[in-house]
């Protein structure tokens, strides 16, 4: 694995590709310059002259002189006598423009306006250089230049997957070579390491102030800014979902509050220290501070602060404020459109308002659907008098491959209106909706499609040059130059049937329990063309088998494909891993929907469930470590959470695989054995967090635990543990501290009035055989003395076989006297029935101020 990562000489790596010998037979730059002409022949560059201003940036000559070594083998030196490649400066070329000429007569030479075109120059050369070696076609490209001076990516770090900055480094690469310049990571939550709340994101792997600097350091180099990005009003969920920022929400006390009182003074102290940890680490003049769906804004603390104003002017109210923090901290502040655009239908002065009101600042159009009306947003903001950018999406967020059909005409729209009603700029979106399980290499296609368009969209649509042939060619190079069609197609598959907003029908079925058919039934009742509803079903039925077929086919495709970049074994485990998921994901739809139409039964099936649980169970595992090739661990067992539904599933049909363990103990001890996230290699073995009723130990809300680093997290800070020399006993103990917990805000549930109710806990899966009598015992002190009985609920709660819990009570319960290391044998007895898997809890009351132990866990069946 390390050594995919380790960077070979890009000498060794490509000059055996340079000479064209690709599929393609002709030269091919992308973007597509505005004009550019070829000639009847090939001047042969050979060592020599290096001619250049003595202005020019010292990133392009260094540039220039590395690429001609790297994919041709020559030796440029600077000199003025018959130069090989030669740049000129000429202030009447368009702003980031270049002109390029190669002749026989003089060499390669390049004319630019600016420093940012002649590093964009130097991109083209480089791709004639990797294509063609030191024979370069004679051409001329006369002032080329973007439709949008600001061109960028932004890139959500903060929906479970946290990229390393190797990654992050590659993709700038990308970026570089395609003339895009600028970044944004999407920060809502801590992805990064705030040093003004160490407690939010300890146990965690966040991206640090020193990666931040580094990334910032490597953006300038080459000629990309990255942009500071904060979510700063709405879309506050994770910061809310602690305790200790209760009064700074619009409403305090309400469950999954997303936004900010931003009337509150402790918020803008609050804000003021976010921004004085991430700030410092860009030389960027702008910053995004989002600003979009605040959908409690106007009816909390904001609405008693301005009891006369509506909810529109609430909104502007709390983006002024946010203008002058961002003024204070010299920067630009950019904005999401959506709250403003959206607000028009109920007060029409709500953008001219906002223009007024935040002269300086940009707002970010945002819109991802193929349907969204760019031509209505754009005019409403150039109307306004405001600077602002277009932002479409990947499409490849909820979807586990892409929505290409989707994402081009989404693309196209944002590029043609955003030119014709001057946008300054052109921002590609790639979101972690529902788990980020979209590998990386499902986002090249529409960022390559982005850069064509944002440059010159009028002669880089589809129809006309293919963004596919970059991404095999330059990208995947794969010799065959068919590999980024074939994914483009795959990802196509929600084509095949009826669309899903901002997801696909495959992904959205796929993730639901198979105890629920709220979307299973969507699914069939929104097919398009209509007709009955068995009509319908069929139709549903055949667009899942359909999309499996074709997972199926690129599966079969990809073995026949050689590529030659440098981490080919990586895309090519992010391909087959994400044609295995969508396959899987697709049989799963079809055979729940072959069920529920009554053209199967569950024996019928049970054969083919057995097979895919094994293959999926695989691809689950790969998926894993596939994630760790690219990214931080982060909060890759959260995303996985909705994943693991089909596996359920799959075992289901297939038939109860649960067993008892060889020692007859019911109670299960390691997560493997129901194939589920947490995996000894990264929590230790002996216990295991157990999900409410399901018998399945996952990581789970109901405890406001809601990703393993903060288990990880509690297990560090002493919350709880699994040796303790305290104790007198060596292994298997399970110490839980509850003053601890409450503190860190590790355990709680919500009560059905919605308020919270802080209540510590833990538990066990349990596998249940059949209907009868179990036995439970287990021992139990607490470490200061604290008496054991009258003070623990022990309880059980199961899954039925077809949705909601069910709780059990014990018929009994046996307390021994303390022995004489003070532990007390705990017996209890429960009559189960109707269930496969249980959980059984521990729960000590909110006001305890002791530690608690736990050993010999134990659960048998007693009536055979």
């Amino acid at each position: 694995m390390k050594n995919w990562m380790d960077k070979i000489t890009i000498f060794l790596l490509l000059v055996s590709l340079a000479g064209g010998v690709f599929a393609g037979e002709k030269t091919f730059i992308y973007p597509v310059p505005r004009n550019i002409s070829y000639g009847a022949g090939t001047a042969v560059v050979s060592n020599g002259n290096f001619n250049a201003p003595a202005a020019l940036s010292s990133v392009v000559t260094d540039k220039v002189k590395d690429i001609f070594s790297a994919y041709a083998g020559i030796t440029l030196i600077d000199g003025t006598v018959v130069p090989q490649v030669k740049f000129t400066q000429n202030a009447a070329l368009h702003d980031q423009g270049y002109s390029l000429d190669i002749s026989a007569a003089g060499g390669v030479e390049v004319s630019y306006k600016d420093d940012a075109g002649a590093f964009h120059a130097a991109a083209t050369l480089k791709q004639l250089l990797f294509q063609n070696g030191a024979n370069l076609p004679y051409l001329t490209i006369t002032d080329d230049y973007p439709d949008f001076p600001n061109r960028g990516f932004m890139w959500d770090i903060s929906r479970n997957k946290i990229p390393t900055v190797a990654t992050i480094k590659r993709v700038i690469d990308i970026m570089a070579d395609l003339k895009l310049n600028q970044l944004q990571l999407y920060i809502e939550g801590y992805p990064f390491a705030y040093a003004s709340y160490p407690d939010v994101w300890a146990g965690g792997t966040p991206l640090t102030p020193a990666d931040f600097k580094e990334i910032d350091a490597y953006c300038a180099e080459r000629f990309i800014e990255f942009v500071p990005n904060q979510n700063s009003y709405g879309h506050m969920y994770k910061w809310l979902a602690l305790p200790q920022f209760d009064g700074i929400k619009e409403v305090p006390g309400k469950a999954n509050a997303s936004t900010v009182a931003l009337t509150n003074p402790e918020t803008i102290t609050f804000l003021k220290n976010l921004y004085g940890d991430l700030l410092p680490n860009f030389t960027s003049q702008y910053f995004n501070i989002g600003g979009d769906e605040t959908y409690e804004v106007g009816t909390g603390q904001s609405k008693d602060a301005y009891p006369d104003l509506s909810k529109e002017e609430i909104y502007l109210e709390g983006l002024k404020r946010l203008y002058g923090l961002v003024n204070e901290e010299g920067k630009r502040m950019m904005f999401w459109a959506d709250m403003i655009v959206k607000y028009v239908e109920s007060n029409p002065e709500i953008v001219e308002a906002t223009r007024a009101a935040l002269p300086n600042a940009i707002p970010i159009n945002w819109g991802y659907s193929e349907t969204y009306d760019f031509e209505k947003s754009t005019t409403q903001l150039k109307n306004a008098g405001f600077k602002y950018y277009v932002s479409p999406g990947t499409a490849t967020w909820s979807s586990i491959i892409g929505r290409t059909s989707n994402m081009t005409k989404n693309l196209e729209n944002a590029a043609h209106w955003g030119k014709k009603n001057g946008a300054i700029g052109y921002l590609l979106t790639t979101w972690g909706d529902q788990g980020h399980k979209q590998q990386l290499i499902c986002d090249y296609p529409p960022l390559v499609y982005a850069a064509g368009l944002s440059w010159n969209g009028e002669q880089n649509q589809k129809e006309q040059v293919d963004y596919n042939q970059y991404v095999s060619r330059f990208i995947f190079q794969d010799t065959a130059e068919d590999l980024s069609k074939e994914l483009s197609d795959l990802a196509d598959y929600r084509a095949l049937g009826s669309s899903c907003w901002n997801k696909t029908w495959i992904n959205y079925v796929g993730t639901e329990p198979y105890s629920s058919t709220e979307a299973l039934e969507l699914f069939i009742k929104h097919q398009k063309g209509g007709g009955t509803d068995e009509e319908k079903k069929k139709k549903a039925l055949m667009q899942a088998e359909q999309t499996a077929m074709m997972a199926q086919s690129f599966l079969d495709y990809l073995p026949t494909v050689t590529m030659k970049a440098d981490d080919k074994e990586i895309i090519r485990a992010e391909l087959e891993n994400s044609a295995y998921m969508l396959k899987d994901t697709a049989e799963y739809v079809a055979m729940r929907l072959r069920i529920y139409n009554g053209v199967s039964t569950p024996d019928q099936e049970a054969g083919k469930a057995a097979e895919l649980y094994h293959e999926y169970k695989l691809a689950l595992t790969e998926f894993k470590t596939i994630w760790m090739m690219r990214n931080k661990l982060s909060l890759r067992d959260e995303a996985m959470g909705k994943l693991y539904n089909p596996l359920k599933y799959f075992k289901h049909i297939a038939g109860n695989p649960y067993q008892p363990l060889a020692d007859g103990n019911h109670v299960l001890l390691t997560p493997d054995m129901l194939s589920i996230p947490l995996t000894s290699d990264e929590f230790a073995s002996g216990w295991v967090w157990s999900l409410s009723g399901s018998g399945e130990p996952v990581v789970t809300s109901v405890y406001g635990v809601d990703n393993a680093t903060q288990i990880k997290g509690a297990i560090a800070e002493g919350v709880i543990s699994i040796l303790d020399d305290e104790t007198g006993v060596f292994g298997g103990v399970f110490c839980f501290d509850p003053v601890v917990a409450l503190q860190k805000g590790y355990y709680k549930i919500w009560e059905g009035d919605g308020k919270t109710k802080l209540l510590p806990r833990f538990g066990w899966p349990l596998l249940v055989e059949g209907n009868g009598d179990y036995e439970i015992t287990f021992k139990a002190k607490f470490k200061n003395g604290t008496k054991v009985q009258g003070n623990l609920s022990l309880l059980m709660t199961a899954a039925k076989p077809v949705g909601g819990l069910k709780g059990f009570s014990p018929a009994s319960i046996i307390y021994s006297k303390p022995d004489s290391y003070d532990w007390v044998t705990i017996t209890l007895k429960y009559a189960i029935s109707d269930v496969q898997t249980a959980s059984f809890y521990i729960v000590t009351p909110p006001t305890a101020t002791d530690s608690l132990y736990i050993v010999e866990l134990f659960m048998s069946r007693v009536d055979q």
